[in-house]
């Protein structure tokens, strides 16, 4: 699969990209509500265009792109003629109709050097070598890029060398020269972090990721991934997050971790329909496909491959390259014509400099006359505004409170996306259930996200079925974060280093998240309380439970010779040291228990007897948590669940809910 061809290719050299995005498009939409034909309304519209296509809405930046060429051509303005062609060029570009966004393209630098504009120009060139580069013409793509480098560097353009080490380092890639192509990408993410562009930034993580996936060292990939993500998800560039999924996607495929190609597939494909992102809808095709195909699902499989070979036919064919062809030959066509003609454009020049000569001083009287015109209309409007702005101070306040409702909507609906993310991370509690149908999780976050989570995986050869409850550092969307790097670390554990020893598995767990958090180079020092188990099936029919533990215990109990009157709770106490960075780490330790029929074991987080309730107000407590454990064992695992839940919200009353909550409830 040709994983990702767009990175950086569409981040022209023409604006740089701002926390304040959508605050900058409401603006300018005001601006242009009441259109005047003159230069002002030509820039306004197209910085509209351009900023609207970053955001992935490409066919409102249509409607004004094509605006804005059409009063460029009223009013005879070139530059805005040539900037208007420009972002047509890379509309189309991304809906990829890659014979159009050539022919603006095009159209765009005949402007640009007949102008003399060396920055129009150098955008010129890389917008062409982009769309070469979709039809894996490397010379031509070569050829052009190298141009723009050229005149980004004479001109001093930080952020046009950006983008040109971006694409070349692109390039190199698909030559497989990947000792240049890395250092390409550093070279434009150096520039990208001086400039503070964020957006450029998030994308030259993406390109590294891209490198080190083609060179098989998949941590280095992920983790640029990773990176992109929060740095793109950060400033809203749907589009460019849809290129992180396909990549996602892709490296996970590669790992043979197919669950999660197709979750991050999935968020890829959903997105890039919604958006119209025609080329990133493909590549989360061939993802899911491929997936579904690993893992013999093979009618979803078939499904994704024919909406991967529709996209593809519609992209790439003998008739878009043949148009993108005749396109180049018309532009050196149309350039020789236009050298062979400057002469006689220059004589004609000369004679309408003669006749401007004598119109001048009749000019000059006009001019005045309308300078004066001017000064009174200037005037009169500050007096007018004036008058607007003293009668308007209840209207702007009511604007701002309607902002900030609806920035605050914006975070609660951000949070509320995240839950969906944390929760298809989380195993389905059927799951659970197939291997355990006497069971109960019983899972109530504090806030709509969570650092506790649970976790399950059930493998083969031989038969071993894993379950913990785990409590990552913080709660709300902190710890959540938290929590996706310690699930990942169980998972690698597992499925990537194939332990099966619970003390190993927290051993390597550690190992990994210590690592993850190391990259940042910032010293945190979050990590995550367990409670792990794994439960195998012996020959002589009963079952071992080997557990490990940190910071959590594990409980369970035994009733002596089938009577409720003889019963034991027994308390395994887990390592003192958290899953992270510790003063003095020690390998956590394997306990192993044979399990007799009825046993019931719980694992659990420290939420739940942390609790602040009751008449006092003080917390709930491991004595009373083991009393009421005690005094329903023997119940039904369901209805089990059903009373601590209960208890809970009794206990907590008008309090506020202190922790997450996790508990795991199993008998044999």
């Amino acid at each position: 699969m040709r994983k990702i061809k767009l990175f950086c290719l569409l981040f022209l050299v023409l604006s740089l990209y701002s926390f304040g995005q959508s605050k900058l498009i409401d603006s300018l939409k005001q601006i242009v509500v009441d259109l005047n034909e003159d230069t002002t309304t030509v820039e306004n519209l197209n910085d509209l265009a351009w900023e609207l296509s970053l955001l992935g809405n490409q066919v409102d930046a249509m409607v004004y792109a094509t605006q804005a060429k059409e009063l460029s051509e009223k009013i005879n303005y070139p530059s805005g003629l040539g900037v208007a062609y420009s972002n047509l060029g890379s509309i189309y570009y991304y809906q990829a109709n890659y014979p159009r966004a050539l022919d603006y393209h095009f159209k765009s630098l005949k402007i640009s050097e007949s102008i003399g504009s060396k920055s129009g120009m150098g955008a010129s060139y890389n917008n062409i070598g982009n769309v070469y580069s979709e039809q894996g013409n490397n010379d031509k793509v070569l050829e052009y890029y190298l141009k723009d480098l050229k005149i980004c560097e004479e001109i001093k353009d930080k952020n046009g060398m950006s983008v040109s080490y971006s694409n070349i380092g692109i390039l190199y890639n698909e030559m497989k020269q990947y000792d240049k192509a890395i250092e390409c990408h550093l070279k434009s993410l150096k520039l990208k972090e001086e400039l503070g562009n964020a957006q450029g930034i998030g994308m030259s993580f993406v390109n590294l990721s891209v490198v080190y996936e083609d060179l098989k060292e998949y941590d280095k990939a992920l983790d640029y991934s990773f990176k992109a993500l929060a740095e793109l998800k950060a400033i809203g560039s749907d589009a460019d997050v849809g290129i992180v999924y396909v990549n996602l996607g892709s490296i996970y495929n590669k790992l043979e971790n197919y669950k999660l190609a197709i979750n991050y597939s999935n968020l890829g494909y959903e997105l890039s329909e919604r958006i119209g992102e025609i080329d990133n809808t493909r590549l989360c095709s061939e993802n899911l496909a491929t997936a579904y195909s690993k893992l013999g699902q093979f009618d979803k499989a078939y499904f994704y491959h024919v909406k991967f070979k529709q996209l593809t036919d519609s992209i790439f064919n003998e008739g878009n390259s043949k148009q993108i062809g005749d396109l180049r030959t018309n532009y050196e066509v149309e350039k020789k014509e236009a050298e062979l003609n400057e002469k006689a454009a220059i004589e004609k020049e000369r004679l309408k400099t003669i006749a401007a000569e004598e119109n001048k001083r009749h000019l000059i009287v006009v001019l005045s006359f309308i300078l004066i015109l001017i000064i009174v209309v200037v005037f009169s409007f500050f007096l007018y505004k004036r008058f607007r702005i003293t009668n308007k101070q209840k209207d702007i306040i009511e604007i701002q409170k309607h902002l900030v409702d609806e920035k605050q909507k914006e975070i609660i609906d951000s949070i509320t996306y995240a839950k969906r993310i944390q929760q298809a991370i989380l195993p389905a509690v059927d799951l659970i259930s197939e291997s355990f149908p006497n069971s109960f999780v019983f899972y109530k976050p504090k806030d709509i996200v969570a650092g506790d989570f649970f976790w399950f995986e059930s493998i083969s050869n031989p038969k071993v079925t894993f379950i913990a409850a785990a409590d990552c550092t913080g709660h709300g969307v902190p710890g959540a974060m938290v929590s996706v790097v310690c699930s990942n670390a169980l998972n690698r554990a597992v499925n990537e280093f194939k332990f099966r020893e619970t003390g190993l598995i927290l051993d390597k767990t550690r190992e990994l998240v210590i690592e993850t958090f190391k990259k940042s180079g910032e010293g945190v020092m979050d990590g995550m309380d367990i409670s792990l188990a794994s439960i195998t099936n012996l020959e002589n029919g009963k079952m071992m439970l080997n557990w490990s533990g940190a910071n959590n215990p594990l409980w369970y109990i035994r009733t002596s010779k089938g009577s409720e009157s003889q019963t034991e709770l027994v308390v395994v106490k887990g390592n003192k040291q958290p899953i992270g960075i510790s003063d003095f780490p020690k390998p956590y330790t394997t306990h192993s228990i044979e399990l007799e029929k009825e046993d019931v074991f719980y694992l659990f987080t420290d939420g739940y007897v942390d609790q602040f309730g009751g008449p006092k107000g003080k917390k709930f407590k491991q004595n009373q948590m083991k009393d009421l454990i005690t005094s329903i064992f023997h119940l039904p695992l369901k209805e089990q669940s059903q009373i601590l839940s209960q208890t809970f919200v009794n206990w907590m009353a008008d309090n506020e809910q202190a922790d997450d909550v996790t508990i795991i409830g199993i008998r044999v």
